[in-house]
């Protein structure tokens, strides 16, 4: 669920840019938003990598890196 206008609002956030306030707390519940929707997606991670299968995965994953 991207948009656009918050992507853009967010990267003047990034650089520095001066922005309204509205915009800002638009921008700061964007951004708890897309964070919560990631952290979501990766519930099945956590329970894939708690079992030895899962943990050997990561470690072979993480030694590519």
């Amino acid at each position: 669920m991207k948009n656009t206008h918050l992507e853009m609002l967010s990267e003047m956030v990034r650089r520095g840019e001066p922005i309204s306030l509205q915009e800002a707390i638009a921008v700061v519940e964007y951004q708890t938003q897309l964070k919560k929707q990631r952290r979501n997606k990766s519930w099945w991670e956590a329970i894939l990598f708690a079992t030895p299968i899962g943990m050997s995965i990561k470690f072979i994953k993480d030694k590519i890196k």
